[in-house]
């Protein structure tokens, strides 16, 4: 009998799934919070700035609010836009109004989402307002339990074989992004092409670094000196950054992204790795003080990274007796970016 063989990929979609997040809120009696209102506060009481430490939202860049007002509540959540492996979204959630650890009435909260593209995070909103009176002095808690969605992106896999046989398919190149090929990392394995670095050298496949970046896509794709002769010279990094940024690109991770965090940043901006870029913006980000604010800040501004960006700006308008504590640190700022300065002193008013 004859035998055939056959070669396998697969296309992984993982199951979406949603998580509740609850957050409870001690109230005064309705009628002094309005009374209160009318003649002190003038408008609302607003909680801003908070955050999960439970479940995935833990380990996501993410804040919310909500703000209360004699006959109405408001709440927002802000998720990121963008992330390595997953998209966030707001489902149906719930409002719940509590008098001695009973609950009293439920209230479904729908959010809205801001289309702002030009915002780092995407808004969701919704209001809810007190037409069946439900809210009244007996309501001691107010409780709001978000439905959080989180969807993975899928995987393609394939075998060694079939990625040598698709490289001339665009199509197959732009789907092969997430092919799993630690085994061949710093291998000589099939290698053809050497990155040569302050005179180390790391073997490499063009393949691979072609599905990863596309810089490296069109330097082997165009009649260069490295296409001719299998090495490429990379002059403007340390070996262990590259032996990091290659670790990412083989095997989807990184083991010192601590130590190497800005440079790696910067190594993916220029080569054009985008999951490693926004996994370092988002490290970068996390790590903004006062005291290296104007350094993330300026590194945001260069590579166009707008989380970072924002993050950095806000810590310096909250800081910036802290941040500019002499006049010499305010002018070498505002000389190497006088836009930047222009925008954070009209933010000073």
């Amino acid at each position: 009998m004859k035998s055939e063989l056959f070669q396998t990929s697969a296309v992984i979609i993982p199951e979406p799934e949603v998580e509740e997040f609850t957050w409870n809120f001690m109230i005064s009696p309705r009628s002094k919070i309005q009374k209160n209102i009318e003649a002190v506060t003038f408008g609302g009481f607003t909680f801003n700035g908070l955050q999960f430490k439970t479940g995935f939202l833990a380990d996501t860049d993410h804040t919310w609010g909500m703000s209360l007002y004699s006959n109405q509540v408001n709440a927002f959540m802000a998720l990121p836009r963008r992330d390595l492996h997953h998209r966030y979204s707001v489902h149906d959630s719930q409002l719940q109004l509590i008098s001695k650890d009973e609950v009293k009435a439920l209230h479904k909260l729908t959010f809205q989402r801001d289309e702002n593209a030009a915002a780092p995070r995407m808004l969701w909103s919704t209001f809810w307002i007190n037409d069946d009176r439900s809210w009244n002095d007996s309501i001691d808690k107010m409780r709001i339990i978000f439905r959080i969605g989180r969807e993975s992106t899928g995987r393609c896999l394939y075998s060694m074989v079939s990625q040598r046989v698709a490289f001339q398919n665009k199509a197959i190149l732009e789907t092969a992004k997430n092919i799993d090929c630690k085994d061949f990392y710093l291998s000589e394995d099939l290698s053809d092409v050497v990155l040569v670095c302050k005179g180390q050298k790391f073997p490499a496949h063009k393949f691979l670094l072609s599905c990863r970046s596309s810089v490296f896509d069109r330097m082997f794709r165009v009649s260069m000196k490295e296409v001719a002769e299998g090495r490429v010279v990379i002059e403007d990094m340390e070996p262990q950054v590259l032996e990091e940024m290659l670790r990412f690109m083989y095997c989807g991770h990184i083991s010192t992204l601590e130590e190497f965090c800005i440079d790696l940043f910067q190594a993916a901006d220029k080569y054009d790795i985008e999951p490693l870029k926004i996994l370092c913006e988002n490290e970068m980000t996390n790590r903004v003080s006062p005291e290296n604010a104007i350094e993330m800040y300026m590194t945001a501004e260069l590579h166009d990274a707008k989380l970072l960006k924002e993050k950095a700006f806000e810590v310096i308008r909250l800081n910036k007796k802290q941040v500019f504590n002499d006049r010499n640190t305010f002018k070498m700022f505002s000389s190497q970016f006088p836009d930047i300065a222009f925008d954070l002193f009209s933010s000073f008013q």
